[in-house]
C-alpha cells in the first residue's frame, strides 16, 4: 500500500508533466501497484514490461491490454529505451538500470530491492541523477544501491533529498532533470495510510465490523 502511494507522489512531482509511457521492470504484485500509482498522476497510454521470465511479462501485459497499449519485452534495454518513467520492482542483487538508452529526463521509482545486499540502479546512473529517498536513515541502512554509491563516493549523502522534507517548500523544480526515487518502505507511513482508510470507512459506513476473540 505505502509504496504505491509514495511512488505516485514522487512521480507527480519529479516526472515530466506530459509523460505518457512507463516501463515496468518486474511482473510481481508490486509491479501492478506501481502501474496504478503512475497512471493515477500521469496520462499513461503506453506500458512496456520486462521480467526475467518473459511469460510473466506476457501475463502482466495481457491483464492491462484493455487499458493501455502494453508490450512485453525479452530484453530490458528495449523496455526502458527512451521511456520517461520507469518503475523497478524486482529482487535484484545486481544493478539492472544503467545510463544507456535512458530518456534524458527520465524519472525512476525504484521500490524492489530493499536490503543492503540488493541493487536495481547502477552507481553511474545515481551519480548523474537527482536522488530522492523516503527517509535518509532508512535508505542508508536498507537500500543497497544507495549504500554502495555513498561508500564509493559516487554520490554525497548531503545531496540526497528526503521526499517529505522537499515537499514542505518545493523550492526547486526537478521535472526536467534525471531523477531516481528510492523507496524501502516505512511502517509509520503504512500506518498513516491505514488510518486514513479506516476513518474514511467509518465516516461513510463502509466495511464490515468484527470482534476479536
Amino acid at each position: 500500500m505505502y509504496k504505491r502511494q509514495v511512488s505516485g507522489l514522487a512521480t507527480k512531482y519529479f516526472a515530466i508533466e506530459d509523460a505518457d509511457h512507463v516501463a515496468i521492470i518486474g511482473a510481481g504484485a508490486q509491479a501492478h501497484t506501481q502501474l496504478e500509482a503512475v497512471a493515477a498522476v500521469r496520462p499513461i497510454k503506453k506500458v512496456s514490461v520486462w521480467s526475467r521470465n518473459i511469460d510473466n511479462a506476457k501475463v502482466f501485459a495481457k491483464q492491462y491490454a484493455h487499458q493501455f497499449d502494453v508490450q512485453a519485452f525479452a530484453l530490458l534495454s528495449d523496455a526502458i529505451r527512451n521511456t520517461p518513467i520507469i518503475c523497478t520492482a524486482t529482487g535484484s542483487v545486481a544493478p539492472l538500470i544503467y545510463l544507456q538508452d535512458l530518456h534524458p529526463h527520465v524519472h525512476i521509482n525504484a521500490v524492489g530491492s530493499h536490503t543492503s545486499s540488493m541493487q536495481e540502479i547502477s552507481a553511474e546512473l545515481l551519480k548523474s541523477s537527482v536522488v530522492v529517498v523516503d527517509q535518509l536513515s532508512a535508505a542508508l541502512a536498507e537500500a543497497g544501491e544507495i549504500i554502495s554509491a555513498v561508500a564509493n563516493k559516487q554520490i554525497n549523502q548531503a545531496d540526497i533529498i528526503e521526499l517529505g522534507s522537499w515537499l514542505l517548500d518545493k523550492q526547486t523544480n526537478y521535472q526536467y532533470q534525471r531523477s531516481v526515487f528510492k523507496s524501502v518502505g516505512l511502517a509509520i507511513q503504512d500506518l498513516s495510510v491505514a488510518n486514513v482508510v479506516y476513518h474514511y470507512a467509518r465516516l461513510h459506513d463502509l466495511g464490515t465490523l468484527f470482534e476479536l476473540h
